[in-house]
């Protein structure tokens, strides 16, 4: 595995890799988020519109056979249909193989689901990420051919691939050029809950100034992003809402939402994102948050919020990962008895 230590070897792997391969597969983790899916999205755009000629079947390129996809394993959710993402993504299917994958805003081919096997068919993989490492570099090393970039004091994948490739995305014409900024600064959007995080600071500002600079509208990016929500959504949150419970004197609390929810309200399991987010406003007497979303009979999608323990190191003894203050993992099992576990690994740390 080869380590990419800046980002000037980063953007000369990028260009190299845009124009040396036959076909590029882009890949994010499972439940894809503001971040993984719309940097994609952007790093999508760029490459073909940068690369026209290599990447287009036209009547004067008749033989050009090479392709840019993103992949995933299920439809992208629906708050992303003001960005074509349903148009511009494909489904996972056994047959798939690329001959480069460009694996974005995750380090792990556990949390990329379905997708995991393009990893094992791919000639070439290029990992760009901005998380705590928490899975060991043996796994990328069961890989041919790695190159890794991974700066956790980047707020999202989407500021790596701007700060990177900046020059590029300008030389873009009108159209792409406010496409792909939008979709990065959703990637911000995203990673610091709409400037709310701990993790907003100057150079959070700072890129965000250099992204809007691409002609873009912040307040509409906002309005089509975070309120486009259903009746419906509202309902299935109230309901979910209603599950809360409590622990040591309220310095935990625990909710989740099942499939019949989601039936009862004809919503999808990923209308269930950021849902989280609305335990925003809770006193600081609460120190962790956890989200048990049922994705299937006896299994669960956890998403852990703390600014007072390490949830990550919780979600990595699960397979999961992410922040020290914002993770998620699966576990398969009954609910009750997951809640159990989490609580005892909870308080073991407070």
């Amino acid at each position: 595995m080869v380590i990419l230590k800046s980002i000037k070897q980063l953007k000369r792997k990028l260009l190299e890799c845009f124009t040396s391969y036959d076909s590029i597969g882009l890949i994010t983790h499972k439940n894809p988020d503001g971040d993984g899916l719309c940097t994609c999205l952007a790093l999508q755009e760029l490459i073909i519109n940068s690369f026209p000629q290599t990447f287009i079947n036209t009547p004067d390129c008749p033989n050009i056979t090479k392709s840019v996809d993103i992949i995933l394993e299920e439809a992208p959710p629906r708050n992303f249909d003001f960005l074509q993402a349903d148009k511009r993504t494909i489904i996972y299917q056994d047959s798939m193989a690329y001959s480069l994958i460009i694996m974005l805003d995750s380090q792990s081919s556990i949390r990329v689901g379905k997708c995991a096997p393009l990893l094992e068919n791919a000639e070439n993989i290029l990992v760009i990420d901005h998380h705590e490492s928490s899975l060991s570099e043996n796994e990328l090393d069961t890989y041919k051919n790695v190159f890794l970039f991974n700066n956790p004091l980047y707020v999202s994948a989407g500021a790596i691939i701007f700060d990177s490739l900046d020059d590029n995305f300008r030389s873009l014409k009108s159209a792409s050029k406010k496409y792909c900024a939008t979709n990065l600064y959703i990637s911000i959007l995203n990673d610091t809950n709409n400037f709310t995080n701990s993790n907003t600071n100057s150079d959070v500002f700072n890129i965000c100034s250099r992204i809007i600079s691409l002609d873009i509208s912040p307040h509409n990016i906002v309005r089509d992003y975070t309120s486009s929500r259903s009746p419906a959504y509202y309902k299935f949150v109230g309901q979910a809402l209603s599950t809360i419970s409590t622990y040591e004197n309220e310095a935990i609390l625990f909710f989740h939402s099942t499939q019949q929810m989601l039936s009862d309200n004809n919503l999808k399991l990923s209308d269930t994102s950021k849902i989280i987010d609305v335990m925003k406003g809770l006193a600081n007497t609460t120190k962790v948050i956890v989200y048990f979303k049922e994705v299937d009979s006896d299994k669960y999608r956890l998403s852990l919020r703390s600014n007072f323990i390490n949830v990550n190191e919780i979600a990595s003894f699960h397979g999961g990962g992410g922040h020290r203050k914002a993770s998620g993992c699966s576990i398969k099992g009954k609910l009750e008895i997951i809640q159990q576990q989490i609580l005892d690994l909870i308080i073991n740390q407070l």
